[in-house]
């Protein structure tokens, strides 16, 4: 394994946490201060700053993959998560946008950047543009790493903005924000069937997010637990692998 190499989790967590780098041997810290140019012309960071369960089609083996120990990573660490918003915000930029944040200052939305939208906007607010398969790639990260709100916030932006862009791309937009996470947005099947694919951890996932909307239903949103029992058979079933052969 070279040691640039991101293909176990670990390394990609070291990325983001700042004291390890891409497959390329970058580090976060330099690619966020890249300016549009950069930014719009290398092809490999994305796969990295913006990690999928999935391999990429692009660098192939040598990309960043989201696995059940990434997923848990994020989803039990604000610093990587934070980390993650970062970047999420840089990208922003590059498109001509910008976070836009409540009173109390925690993220509500994404609004047009004043300083960089005039000379952002034509590198992808077109008919289709590879800027648009990055915008899918953002939206699904942001939603497995456990930053819904932001990439929902940015979906709800492209719908009501991206107006030049095909109905192609926004049917993969709308993919990447609404469908269970264990369903990437480029497979062509029905809803009947969107429980046998995908990642083991992700399908358990979903499931426990079906559990918990009926039992809101149910007993009102925050007014249960579950029990140990519970909790525990989550994290069996979390961290069970289809390499392992367990559904």
């Amino acid at each position: 394994m070279s040691r640039h190499d991101l293909s176990n989790s670990p390394a990609l967590i070291k990325f983001y946490r700042g004291d390890g780098t891409d497959f390329q041997g970058r580090y976060l810290k330099d690619m966020m201060k890249w300016d549009m140019r950069k930014l719009e012309q290398d092809h490999a960071y994305i796969q990295t700053m913006f990690p999928l369960p999935e391999p990429s089609m692009i660098v192939g083996g040598s990309a960043p993959k989201i696995d059940y120990e990434v997923f848990k990573a994020f989803r039990k660490s604000p610093n990587l998560r934070r980390a993650l918003y970062d970047s999420f915000s840089r990208i922003l930029w590059f498109y001509g946008l910008r976070p836009k944040l409540n009173e109390e200052g925690h993220f509500e939305t994404v609004e047009k950047n004043p300083d960089s939208w005039s000379n952002s906007t034509r590198s992808w607010n077109t008919q289709f543009d590879h800027n648009h398969l990055r915008i899918t790639r953002i939206i699904r990260c942001l939603r497995v790493l456990g930053l819904e709100e932001e990439a929902q916030g940015f979906y709800e932006f492209l719908k009501e903005n991206a107006a030049r862009a095909s109905k192609t791309s926004h049917m993969y937009w709308t993919r990447a924000a609404k469908r269970p996470l264990n369903v990437k947005p480029d497979l062509n099947i029905d809803e009947g069937s969107y429980h046998i694919v995908g990642d083991t951890f992700l399908k358990a996932y979903d499931k426990r997010l079906k559990e918990a909307g009926e039992k809101d239903k149910q007993y009102g949103k925050g007014n249960w637990t579950k029990t140990e029992e519970e909790e525990a058979e989550d994290e069996e079933n979390w961290s069970q692998s289809e390499d392992e052969g367990l559904i």
